[in-house]
């Protein structure tokens, strides 16, 4: 059924082909995107925080599951690198967790994720508190 569309679509001449992206242009069919990176002030809005926050805690997560996960490794046999490659190339925030290889803190560092994500607080204070966790300011 896909190909069928993608065979009518591409059959259309290209002056109405150019009309269709005119007029759904014109009509803003589109999402806007923009390119500016978000506020993170202190005096911006909660909204501005929700992508860093999901960034952080999934970052830190995954970190700590690679050091308890016992099937962890076992998902990277069949492809051409190896776990410490893996944990190299996902850390983007110089995790502390990788320092000191801890499994039994990596598990109670876990729990304390989840705490963080189901709390009510705001994401700003989300992103600080999962911040501490991977920078490793607090011991678990």
């Amino acid at each position: 059924m896909a190909k069928t569309q993608e065979l009518q679509a591409s059959s259309r001449p290209p002056r109405e082909r150019r009309m269709r992206l005119h007029h759904l242009i014109k009509e803003q069919s589109f999402p806007n995107c923009t390119s500016a990176p978000p506020d993170l002030t202190a005096n911006a809005p909660d909204e501005s925080w929700t992508q860093p926050r999901s960034l952080l805690l999934r970052s830190a997560r995954l970190m700590r599951e690679s050091l308890t996960d016992a099937y962890f490794p076992r998902r990277l046999s069949s492809l051409s690198f190896k776990e410490s490659e893996f944990q190299a190339a996902m850390d983007i925030f110089g995790d502390a967790i990788l320092k000191d290889a801890n499994p039994r803190r990596a598990r109670a560092e876990l729990d304390e994720l989840a705490k963080i994500e189901a709390s009510d607080g705001k994401p700003k204070e989300k992103c600080a508190a999962a911040w501490t966790i991977i920078t490793g300011e607090t011991k678990s």
